[in-house]
């Protein structure tokens, strides 16, 4: 898992707009957990204090397609936190998370974006800022 995690954070790197300060820092690869998430449409997660990954369980015994690009998905959290890249508000990181894991599944595995793609309103609610009345 180790040698598909740092595979896999290169492929984020080289595939995202992290690619031109990456170079900068020790990019330390995340701890990765396999547990159950505290809701059932959730399938990973990221802990910026403790630089660790969850993933859904299933992913443990098969690392399918799917399971790859969500960890695309946490590691683009996980390099959010390590540069201290800024950000507007949490749903520009999700935008750029969705779009890198989008893009891993394009190269990879395309029939599996059907799995994980989200319908265009659910994609503009989680990704576009929303100022705080």
């Amino acid at each position: 898992t180790d040698a598909l995690i740092a595979s896999l954070l290169a492929w984020t790197i080289a595939h995202s707009d992290f690619a031109a300060t990456a170079g900068y820092y020790a990019i330390p690869a995340p701890t990765v957990l396999f547990a159950e998430m505290p809701r059932p449409e959730i399938a990973g997660l990221y802990d910026r204090e403790t630089m660790t990954i969850r993933l859904e369980p299933a992913c443990q015994d098969r690392f399918t397609s799917r399971c790859r690009s969500i960890l695309v998905h946490e590691l683009v959290h996980h390099l959010f936190a390590i540069t201290g890249r800024a950000r507007k508000c949490h749903q520009d990181e999700e935008k750029t998370a969705y779009l890198v894991q989008y893009k891993w599944l394009l190269e990879n595995f395309p029939a599996g974006l059907g799995e994980v793609a989200l319908d265009p309103i659910t994609f503009m609610l989680k990704t576009e800022c929303v100022e705080n009345y």
